[in-house]
């Protein structure tokens, strides 16, 4: 059992972690921190939210570098729990010993940018409100932090009767924080609350796949059939390469077949499925499934995913539906203008930027659309594909005299 705890050296030693009952204090706010060898970015993470918290926790898992000492010397209450591969078991470990009334659960990979602080505050004063959902910036390269895709996650609730997560990999509350958020007349609410998050490409390391995977595996053992487990196990072991990738996919095609016909998603995370089975190739979707099918179904449950929108485009542009195809980047432009796309998962922002427009510019070509096309060219003169737009506008000019000299 975890018994041990380590303080900040100003504050009065604790007994042990297992017999403290902890008095809440009203309108406080935790700051709850899970690490592993994260020395090189616990300190700046608590430094985010350095004069807005009450108290930070830290639970360290195992760290055989300085990350305890790097986050003692921050003013953390530091406690120990062995891993046992289950993010679901720490989490509610990590929880329980929140002293204060409200709860912001980080990673060690993320800050708080500015221009959030006081928005928490100003949640933790509502009496209405359970909980927030803030906006993560997915950072997608070190040297660019204009390059990230903003994605939803609740990271902002009250402490008292939190219920458990539940789930060794990607864990959530059970039941769901709305449902308790109803049954005492509050609400989860949307936040401008933003983040910062710079672990996104280390997370695709094959090492952590391997973990994901092994851990995805052992939670449907504990508990078959879950849909989101079975798709997010198929998608890992198809980065990973592995072999076992057509049954899990195979199987989650199962479970969401008998649903095919309902006018909405029974899962947002049919959405990542329909990723998947829009990328493979043709032969090696599961039985009974076809390519125009879960370009369909995409459409019309997840008209506003931005990446679906991609990978339907981009399958109507290799069957040769230009004109499909065009029309689907126009929403998807559209979405990128008024930012309307669908928030809840993360995505390459490369297919809002350049790579929009150039193939946008395209598909107006290739349906003679002239004047359109020269627009989406022209739009990528100070882009990576500046040269390859240069060479496009000099063929369509080309075009333009050809047809004004017959004419």
């Amino acid at each position: 059992m975890p018994t041990q705890v380590s303080e900040s050296p100003d504050l009065p030693r604790l007994p042990s972690a297992c017999s403290i009952v902890f008095t809440r204090m009203k309108n406080t706010l935790s700051l709850c921190l899970l690490v592993r060898n994260e020395s090189a970015n616990v300190g700046k993470a608590i430094e985010s939210f350095e004069g807005y918290v009450d108290e930070v926790v830290v639970v360290d898992t195992g760290s055989d570098d300085d990350t305890r000492e790097v986050a003692l010397s921050h003013g953390a209450r530091v406690l120990e729990f062995p891993w046992r591969d289950d993010f679901a078991a720490v989490r509610n470990f990590l929880f329980s010993h929140a002293r204060c009334d409200w709860i912001f659960h980080l990673d060690a990979d993320e800050t708080l940018l500015p221009g959030s602080r006081e928005e928490i505050r100003n949640l933790v004063g509502r009496p209405e409100v359970q909980g927030a959902y803030v906006l993560r910036q997915d950072l997608f390269s070190a040297d660019d932090p204009s390059q990230f895709t903003e994605m939803l996650q609740l990271r902002l609730f009250r402490s008292e009767e939190l219920p458990q997560q539940v789930g060794r990999c990607h864990p959530h509350f059970e039941p769901p924080l709305e449902d308790v958020a109803r049954t005492s007349g509050r609400q989860v609410v949307l936040s401008n609350v933003r983040l910062r998050h710079t672990g996104y490409v280390a997370e695709l390391k094959p090492t952590k796949l391997e973990r994901s995977a092994r851990l995805l595996e052992l939670e449907l053992q504990d508990r078959p059939g879950q849909f989101y487990y079975q798709v997010e196990l198929a998608m890992t072991l198809l980065q990973l390469g592995s072999d076992r990738a057509t049954a899990a996919l195979h199987q989650a095609c199962v479970s969401l077949r008998p649903h095919l016909a309902a006018p909405t998603a029974p899962s947002h995370q049919a959405a990542l499925l329909f990723e998947i089975l829009l990328q493979i190739q043709d032969h090696n979707l599961p039985g009974g499934w076809s390519k125009d099918q879960v370009r369909e179904l995409s459409a019309r449950w997840f008209p506003n995913s931005a990446p679906l929108a991609w990978h339907r485009a981009s399958y109507e542009f290799r069957e040769g539906r230009f004109e499909s195809a065009r029309a689907t980047l126009e929403h998807l432009k559209a979405m990128a203008d008024n930012e309307s796309y669908d928030k809840t998962t993360s995505f390459h922002p490369s297919i809002l930027g350049p790579e929009l427009h150039l193939n946008l510019g395209v598909c107006y070509a290739r349906l003679g659309k002239l004047n359109e096309a020269i627009a989406c060219f022209e739009r990528l003169r100070n882009t990576q594909f500046a040269d390859f737009a240069e060479q496009n506008l000099a063929a369509i000019r080309d075009l333009q005299r050809q047809f004004e000299s017959e004419a």
